[in-house]
This record gives C-alpha cells, sequence and structure tokens, in this order.
C-alpha cells in the first residue's frame, strides 16, 4: 500500500487527507493537552507524533519484514505494548525511577 500512495499523487492526497491528517491532529491535541496539564514535557507536539508515529510505523515493519525469525514472536503483546510505552515515556537513560525488568 504504501508504494502504491508513494506513486499515485491521488491516492497520496487522498490517504493523507482523510487518515493521516486527522489523525495526527489528534495526536497533537492529545499531546497539548497532556503539556497544559504538566504530565508531559513541553515539546512541539508536531515533532513528538510523528516521532513517535514513525517509531511504531518503523516497529511494525521491521516485525512484518523479519517474520516468524523475529524475537517478538515469542513475547506477548502486552510485554511489546508495555516496553513500547516505557520506552517512548522513560527513553533509554538508565534511572532508576524507569528501570524495570
Amino acid at each position: 500500500l504504501m508504494s502504491e500512495i508513494q506513486r499515485d499523487p491521488e491516492l497520496k492526497a487522498q490517504f493523507t487527507e482523510k487518515l493521516i491528517q486527522p489523525f495526527l491532529l489528534r495526536m497533537e491535541k492529545f499531546y497539548n493537552n497532556l503539556m497544559a496539564t504538566g504530565e508531559l514535557r513541553k515539546l512541539k507536539p508536531a515533532i513528538v507524533v510523528r516521532a513517535i508515529g514513525g517509531m511504531i510505523l518503523g516497529f511494525i515493519i521491521l516485525k512484518s519484514l523479519e517474520g516468524d525469525a523475529s524475537p517478538l514472536r515469542k513475547l506477548s503483546q502486552d510485554k511489546v505494548a508495555d516496553e513500547l510505552v516505557n520506552i517512548v515515556l522513560h527513553g533509554l537513560l538508565n534511572t532508576k525511577e524507569t528501570d524495570k525488568d
């Protein structure tokens, strides 16, 4: 689908207008709300939602390309989701507050 979207300008415009932009705008609004309450850092929402979206899309593509050989197939979906949330919310730095094994 992604290769077709890249080749067909009309399909790309429809995909962007009907799916991508509404999704990104909702995510930016969600981030703005959490930023306003102080729950999340004050960063540029446009950058944050695209960075997270790109990470998740890349994650899905890699898992698909690996197929049955993916080590992720041995983990529960809950474990994978928990790890992704931990990475997004706490990053990769080793701190006592976020380090869970």
